[in-house]
């Protein structure tokens, strides 16, 4: 009878329904944020640069370099991380021909597999204890601002969560019905999660050492073949080609080695720099209030962390500490493999994070409810952390709710000033300017002016202009901080002659529209016609 009782939270609908309705309610506030929020990041145009050639064109290529690298150094404008994402990409892809493409409609693949996050990890937390567990985990995962930075971003650490979460349920049923099925699509998710986001070769870490520690020797058999099956499809579906030949001379190092190799197994040491994910890498200084923001998220961090030690040893059955146990070696996998330490990588763990917070400060509530009979300081103290617990959930995701809001009031958006450069610029012409700006201005046969840097740094070329003076933009679009970069560089003694009467530039040109933007975009933008020589013209 109490169990008929209790099936309901509400006499109008039941907790799964609740947790849709809660889910679908935050999904249509995002959709009011989703194109200025956040400000656009060029990681973003390269991602979705892939995709786009990928739908329309049939190969997962960078193509705002094309015509201006020789032919014999092709490689060096293919050789960016999305061609070793293939699951990513392919997606991603698919989406964009199925709805189009704009920032928005991109972005809104990010935010629909954040929807499916929210649906699942509750449904996660209704597994390991109770429906109440899941609408906790629900509630702080939609608030944790590294979560609702990847659901509005065109990156794959959104659909990492997403993999992860599906194989940490694969796990819990194979644990639970001891299904080799289970136990092999655990194995086969955990394999392929590197054609997300190589981060996702971490996955294996939780996955295995959580078979092992259970004793689950079938099941460790079976998670293993399922592992090399998702291995070897993501390796077949790399594009090797392409990503090999430029690692080198592309990235300067931007797959960095591991942490492990790196400090050669100084753990002080690796720990300390993995801390900078947690508490030194968000950069919120120029929106309001994002200084006192930042802080209460490294507070939240700390509440967080301390919620994820205590589900490891804390009196919790054994089946509900899974989430912390998935999310402490998640984290130390992290630590050892993941050399960058930005912070939105840890979106990856957020699900696994949003459980443990949810089952401690469920756990005590009833030490909350009787906090003024406690009779003892011990227990005074620990219901004092447990609240504290609560207070700082709760004020950090209205700070991420107000940080969000602050950024998406930024002027101008990324909307309108490429509206306003758009209306100044015949639909026909070809278009230099900042890689970001192709996500608005697709319809133009676009490349990155960025290349002008590139091209320096890469080949030591002498003629700084000489990538557009091989392909000639009609129009060249000049932020101030690459403008700053080019002048500069065009000022090396060995090519003193760039120097012209208008400028920098060494062609005749008109400035057609300059206006602020900002520091998001630049500080500042000019539209520039250049009027190339008869000798030097199409």
């Amino acid at each position: 009878m109490r169990r008929a009782q209790t099936s309901r939270v509400s006499p109008f609908l039941a907790p799964r329904e609740w947790a849709i309705v809660s889910a679908v309610l935050w999904l249509v506030l995002n959709f009011f944020c989703l194109e200025r929020f956040p400000t656009v990041f060029i990681d973003e145009a390269e991602n979705a640069n892939h995709a786009y050639n990928a739908a329309f064109h049939g190969h997962a290529v960078f193509s705002l370099y094309d015509d201006l690298y020789p032919s014999r150094l092709k490689f060096l404008r293919q050789s960016w991380p999305p061609v070793i994402r293939p699951f990513f990409v392919q997606s991603l892809a698919i989406f964009i021909k199925r709805v189009g493409f704009s920032l928005f409609r991109v972005r809104l693949f990010s935010l629909s597999l954040g929807f499916l996050c929210l649906l699942l990890v509750y449904e996660t937390g209704v597994i390991l204890s109770r429906p109440a567990l899941g609408m906790g985990a629900l509630a702080i995962l939609g608030t944790y601002f590294p979560f609702l930075y990847s659901c509005h971003s065109i990156r794959p650490e959104i659909f990492l969560a997403f993999d992860g979460l599906c194989l940490f349920l694969a796990l819990l049923v194979a644990l639970r019905n001891n299904h080799r099925a289970a136990y092999l699509l655990a194995g086969v998710l955990a394999g392929i999660a590197p054609g997300f986001h190589t981060n996702g070769a971490a996955f294996t870490v939780p996955l295995f050492l959580i078979l092992l520690f259970s004793r689950r020797w079938r099941g460790l058999l079976w998670g293993l073949i399922g592992w090399m099956t998702g291995a070897l499809l993501f390796i077949h579906f790399a594009d090797w080609e392409r990503f090999l030949p430029g690692y080198g001379a592309l990235f300067f190092r931007e797959f960095t080695t591991p942490p492990l190799l790196a400090s050669r197994g100084h753990f002080l040491k690796i720990a300390l720099d993995e801390s900078q994910r947690y508490f030194g890498s968000w950069i919120f200084g120029q929106w309001a209030g994002g200084l006192l923001f930042n802080r209460l998220l490294s507070i939240q961090h700390v509440f967080l962390g301390g919620a994820v030690l205590w589900g490891c040893v804390g009196p919790l059955r054994k089946s509900e500490k899974l989430a912390a146990v998935f999310a402490t070696s998640l984290a130390i996998a992290y630590a050892f493999l993941v050399g960058q330490k930005a912070s939105n990588y840890l979106t990856a763990l957020a699900p696994f994070f949003a459980l443990s917070a949810a089952a401690w400060l469920l756990y005590y509530v009833p030490l909350l409810l009787s906090a003024g009979q406690l009779n003892s300081k011990a227990k005074a103290i620990h219901a004092g952390v447990v609240l504290a617990g609560w207070i700082v959930f709760s004020i950090t995701a209205v700070g991420a709710i107000s940080l969000i809001f602050s950024i998406s009031s930024y002027q101008p958006s990324f909307k309108t000033w490429t509206q306003r450069l758009s209306a100044r610029i015949p639909i026909t012409a070809r278009v230099a300017g900042p890689q970001i700006l192709w996500l608005g201005m697709s319809s133009y046969d676009y490349r990155d002016a960025g290349v002008l840097v590139w091209y320096r740094l890469l080949l030591n070329e002498k003629n700084l202009w000489k990538p557009l003076e091989g392909w000639k933009p009609d129009y060249l679009i000049l932020d101030a901080s690459l403008a700053a970069r080019l002048a500069h560089l065009a000022q090396e003694p060995h090519q003193p002659a760039m120097l012209g009467p208008t400028g920098f530039l060494p062609w005749p040109h008109e400035v057609m529209d300059y206006f602020l933007t900002g520091p998001a975009y630049g500080d500042a933008v000019a539209l520039i016609h250049i009027h190339w020589p008869r000798g030097l013209s199409k």
